[in-house]
């Protein structure tokens, strides 16, 4: 599940201790991160431009780290 590697990548990259920080830094609730993280739900585009706002990655990198994951390129979401 890519979206758990790129969640953890962001975590990292962010210094935060945990999916439930990330959900405080980005204003969303924490089963939502937890949802994406497990493919429940797909990773909207406004919290991908957060991400990318915040880290500095473009969103194609992002969509790109998504889609390797489902095993599909561009990253249809």
């Amino acid at each position: 599940m890519s979206a758990a590697i790129l969640i953890d990548q962001v975590i990292a990259h962010l210094g935060l201790k945990n999916d439930a920080a990330l959900a405080r830094h980005l204003g969303i609730a924490p089963p939502t991160i937890s949802k994406i993280r497990n493919g429940l739900i797909p990773m909207s585009a406004a919290v991908m431009a957060r991400l990318s706002e915040d880290t500095g990655w473009p969103t194609k990198q992002i969509k790109a780290v998504i889609a390797e994951g489902d095993g599909q390129e561009g990253g249809a979401q």
